[in-house]
């Protein structure tokens, strides 16, 4: 097994989705710190800048994965930012923990979008492209 941290990513191009909180955030920096160029998407534009504070190779994109284009927006970003993706990183999710028998639709689709066919949509935009 390989320790990432040892690695050398320079000139790697990283794209990360949920990377404005948890472990997107810790992906998108530690890809950062090994010399890899990082996309590092999310929804909240101040999150996002916590995440590229002092991160020289972090740009922050603000996006919904689940939005319609999205996929596109975020592969043709990195595409022009960085002539290339070699790492994508799906990590955006949601969850919304609901007791049986109080599940609203909405919900549901909302996690069916974010954690299933976002990932899906932006995988096939990134291997066409």
């Amino acid at each position: 097994m390989t320790d990432m941290t040892a690695a050398h990513f320079d000139g790697t191009a990283v794209i990360v989705t949920g990377g404005d909180t948890g472990i997107g955030r810790a992906a998108a920096r530690t890809f950062a710190q090994q010399g890899a160029q990082v996309l590092v998407v999310g929804r909240t534009a101040a999150r996002l800048a916590e995440t590229a504070a002092d991160a020289p190779g972090i740009r922050p994109l603000v996006a919904d994965v689940s939005a319609p284009g999205a996929a596109e927006l975020i592969v043709d970003t990195a595409l022009e930012a960085f002539g290339r993706i070699d790492v994508l990183v799906n990590n955006a999710a949601v969850v919304r923990q609901t007791p049986l028998g109080d599940i609203r639709r909405e919900a549901v689709d909302e996690m069916l979008a974010v954690n299933l066919l976002a990932p899906m949509y932006l995988t096939e935009a990134a291997v066409h492209r």
